[in-house]
């Protein structure tokens, strides 16, 4: 009888297997959420590429206007120029330097036709003067000053306020080669002041390469 009881009793034990196994689907489902929640937030966490907006960021120009106006034949920034730069510009630049992870800001500076004779400085003066000191000797010389004038301010309020994080911000200039549209323009000496513009594009470094090396 005793015999008996103790047979029942250990085939009772080799039934109680159930709890180990809850408990073992229990952990392991809570290490597969734990997983997957991981997986799901680290993009988010690290900033991943992914969490970019993907194809080619948009181009922005500064037309000539009230706001965006210069006087001419220069490269001075007007304190209403430098105000739309700080309430409109700015912001939209941090924007999609965030949003498509740039790190080159490049802006090209565009004329019209009209002549601008004269004798310009830039040769001895631009690495080392104010955008607004330099005296065009061409209209590929005033496009490059105006918007080396936006660059040099962009780059104090970078310094100044601690914003566009290890981003380059490069100033060029097109002279009056091309259109609105992107268009080669045709010979004119007219003046045509939706022709004068500062386009700003964004891109991303990428690794340089030497051609013949």
């Amino acid at each position: 009888m005793t015999r008996s009881l103790r047979n029942a009793g250990e085939g009772s034990d080799d039934l109680n297997v159930w709890p180990i196994f809850t408990d073992l689907l229990a952990n392991a489902f809570l290490i597969l959420t734990t997983f997957l929640v991981i997986v799901l937030l680290l993009p988010l966490l690290q900033g991943n590429d992914e969490t970019k907006r993907q194809g080619p960021p948009p181009i922005i120009t500064l037309p000539e206007s009230e706001s965006f106006r210069f006087s001419s034949g220069s490269a001075q920034l007007s304190p209403a120029f430098q105000a739309s730069l700080r309430k409109t510009l700015i912001p939209q630049i941090e924007q999609l330097i965030n949003d498509y992870d740039i790190d080159v800001v490049e802006l090209i500076g565009h004329t019209d036709g009209q002549p601008n004779p004269g004798t310009g400085n830039l040769d001895t003066l631009i690495n080392r003067s104010p955008a607004s000191r330099l005296v065009p000797g061409s209209n590929a010389d005033l496009g490059l000053m105006r918007s080396l004038a936006v660059v040099q301010y962009l780059q104090q309020v970078q310094k100044k306020d601690k914003k566009f994080q290890g981003v380059q911000f490069r100033a060029y200039s097109a002279g009056s080669l091309f259109l609105p549209s992107g268009k080669p323009a045709p010979a004119s000496n007219a003046n045509q002041p939706e022709r004068r513009r500062i386009e700003i594009r964004f891109t991303r470094l990428g690794q340089q390469q030497t051609l013949g090396q």
